[in-house]
């Protein structure tokens, strides 16, 4: 029932399946949550760094940039790439960049995240450097509780000063700030959206509050509302997967858009007392159907979820996992299926097939990770790559 298209056996032992014109639709529809949330029009960064969490930066660049209105990515490499794929969109530089490349961010007008004076003069000098009367836009940086990166609070408006008084190349067309625990400390995350409006009052009785201003990543804009934000960073929750892993109901406004699959490569009948896999962490008790599947660790299937209860789908059903996971293979029990699986048959590690699924949340929970790691590790290129 659940058999392999004929172009998929003939191309790949595993891949992933992408569903971009689903993550368009996860876009505008997490645009509706975060106006609701707000109370007021709020505009939304696509956030695709890591390959877009492994979704594949390229295509989902290319059908976002018609909606979205910033890309948020982390590094100059990531910035090329959206900007290869005719994306007009702006660009925003998530975090601090090394200092060579720097010159290329200015010569390509992308948008960097300032947290200090010292990044500030850098960008300053580029501009100088590149000549003519041009500006460069540039965000501050807030630290208001992530402790990654931003001024202090203590230390923010010396930033803010020093960019107006020594930096003429530059202006500042946004702040943001970041929340460490939207998904798990309400009492924290309130308070810190307090405390980032409060220093947001105090800028703007200055005069000087910038047009874009964004706190909220995933976790935070589907209950958090900054009540000076005019921007939502969308990331996990951009391609349909829930930040509050399995603690909260699926949100079903939101689409997954990643599947991982593989092909089954042998099927064997295992006697009682026969090992499986590496270090024999299981051995059979009784007479045993064991599936072989093409996928492991080496391309992204965590070796952590071995003896932990994982499982993949096969033929509609889930069937566990025996033993530990190898570097390019996994063994499963399909002893309980009504129908004998085939070499090439299709298991999913990752998505739907019927009426189960494997969730990414499901698989960080049983691995002791994220679903954020689970989704960017199946970037490795033996996996093929296919859009549905």
């Amino acid at each position: 029932m659940w058999k392999v298209k004929d172009e998929l056996v003939s191309r790949n032992r595993a891949w992933v399946e992408t569903d971009p014109d689903a993550v368009l639709k996860n876009l505008l529809v997490m645009r509706r949550v975060a106006c609701e949330t707000a109370g007021r029009a709020m505009q939304v960064m696509a956030v695709v760094k890591a390959d877009a969490y492994g979704h594949g930066l390229d295509r989902i660049a290319a059908v976002l940039d018609a909606e979205v209105d910033l890309f948020g990515v982390a590094c100059v490499h990531e910035a090329m790439r959206v900007r290869a794929t005719g994306a007009k969109s702006g660009i925003l530089l998530l975090g601090s960049i090394p200092p060579d490349d720097v010159s290329t961010v200015a010569a390509n007008g992308w948008i960097p995240t300032i947290s200090s004076v010292g990044e500030a003069d850098a960008y300053q000098q580029a501009m100088v450097d590149l000549g003519g009367d041009a500006r460069l836009d540039v965000h501050l940086v807030v630290d208001t509780g992530m402790g990654r990166e931003g001024a202090v609070l203590s230390e923010f408006f010396g930033l803010v000063d020093h960019v107006r008084e020594s930096c003429p190349a530059l202006t500042v067309g946004g702040v943001m700030s970041h929340y460490p625990s939207a998904d798990e400390d309400e009492a924290f995350t309130v308070d810190q959206t307090a405390r980032f409006d409060g220093l947001m009052d105090e800028w703007a009785a200055r005069g000087e509050l910038p047009a874009v201003i964004h706190l909220a990543n995933s976790a935070g804009l589907v209950g958090q509302a900054s009540r000076h934000a005019t921007m939502v960073r969308g990331g996990l929750l951009l391609y349909g997967v829930s930040p509050l892993g399995t603690a909260a109901a699926p949100d079903e406004r939101f689409i997954p858009c990643l599947q991982v699959k593989a092909r089954v490569t042998l099927v064997r009948d295992l006697p009682a007392g026969h090992g499986v896999s590496y270090g024999r962490k299981f051995v059979t008790e009784n007479s045993t159907t064991v599936a072989t599947v093409a996928i492991g660790y080496g391309d992204g299937y965590f070796r952590h979820l071995s003896c932990t209860g994982a499982a993949v789908l096969i033929n509609g059903k889930r069937c566990p996992l025996l033993g530990n996971i190898t570097m390019d293979q996994i063994m499963v029990d399909v002893s309980d299926l009504d129908e004998r699986p085939c070499r090439g048959d299709e298991a999913v590690v990752l998505g739907r097939q019927g009426a189960e699924e494997i969730s990414a949340a499901e698989l960080a929970e049983r691995a002791g990770t994220i679903s954020w790691e689970i989704l960017t590790r199946f970037g490795s290129p033996r996996l093929g790559r296919v859009e549905v």
